[in-house]
This record gives structure tokens, C-alpha cells and sequence, in this order.
């Protein structure tokens, strides 16, 4: 009865270390990706474009270099475009990471845009973390919303 007991002692603290060891690594990944998603707005709210699109178009195409270098051009000339047209982000804060679906593969943000005089600020939400972002699509307005609708057509489908 002895040695049952003491097999069933070793695993579960066998189990225990398990539970601890896999949810530090999700802690882990989520404050990566949250970080990364931290660099990647603060490259948008800098307009450095080049340094963003890297990140924003690390997998797409990943099998074809021409059609990746393509879709990387295209996504820089349309940010700049929006830009030109008074549509840019600000700012943001409140970034979060989250653990779904056995990944972190998401998050939320608030970002704050500038469309021509107003700025207002979207509570956002993005895929990716680890190693790129996906998409960053702004949902709700927590003010009078202004039209979006470029960033979405960018940041939520790619081009």
C-alpha cells in the first residue's frame, strides 16, 4: 500500500511541475508577443514603414520571394498613401497578449488615430505575436469614431 501511495505522490507532483513549467512558458510567450506587438506600433506611430512592414509581412508568401517582396512594397506605399491623406496612428496603450486555442496567438490594444484635426482612440485587436503581426484592426471607438476604413483594408487583410 506503501509504494501505491508513493507512485501516486510522484505523479502528481510529477503533474504539478508539469502545470507550473507549461503556464510560465504561456506567461513567457504572452509578454513576448506583447512585446513585439509594442515594437511593432511604437515602428507605425515613428512612421518608419520599412521597419513595420518586415514585421507585418513576415509570412505572407513565404514560399515565393518575388510575390513577399511585392506584397512588402505594396503594404508600405498604401501606409505612406494613408498617411498623405491624414490617416495615422498616434499612439497606443494597454497591449495584452492573450493565451487561446493552445497559442498565443493574439491580443488587444487601444490605438489612438489622427485623421486630419480629431484623434480618437479604438480599442483594437491583433493576430500574430510571435514572430509578426497578422492583423491590427481597430473595433470600437471609445469616442465619436472617425472612418477607418483604409487602416482595415491594410492592417486586417494585407492589401
Amino acid at each position: 500500500m506503501r509504494y501505491v501511495r508513493n507512485i501516486i505522490g510522484g505523479l502528481l507532483l510529477l503533474y504539478g511541475v508539469f502545470i507550473i513549467a507549461y503556464y510560465g512558458w504561456v506567461g513567457v510567450n504572452m509578454w513576448q508577443a506583447g512585446r513585439n506587438a509594442e515594437r511593432f506600433l511604437d515602428l507605425m506611430v515613428e512612421q518608419k514603414w520599412e521597419e513595420a512592414a518586415a514585421i507585418a509581412t513576415a509570412h505572407s508568401y513565404a514560399d515565393d520571394p518575388e510575390k513577399r517582396e511585392a506584397h512588402r512594397k505594396a503594404w508600405i506605399e498604401r501606409m505612406r498613401g494613408l498617411k498623405e491623406q491624414g490617416f495615422y496612428l498616434v499612439g497606443y496603450d494597454s497591449v495584452n497578449a492573450f493565451y487561446d486555442d493552445a497559442c498565443v496567438c493574439g491580443g488587444h490594444a487601444n490605438l489612438t488615430f489622427r485623421d486630419g484635426e480629431r484623434t480618437v482612440t479604438y480599442r483594437s485587436v491583433f493576430t500574430g505575436g510571435l514572430p509578426d503581426i497578422g492583423q491590427l484592426s481597430p473595433l470600437n471607438p471609445l469616442e465619436e469614431p472617425i472612418e477607418t476604413n483604409g487602416w482595415k483594408t491594410m492592417a486586417c487583410s494585407g492589401i
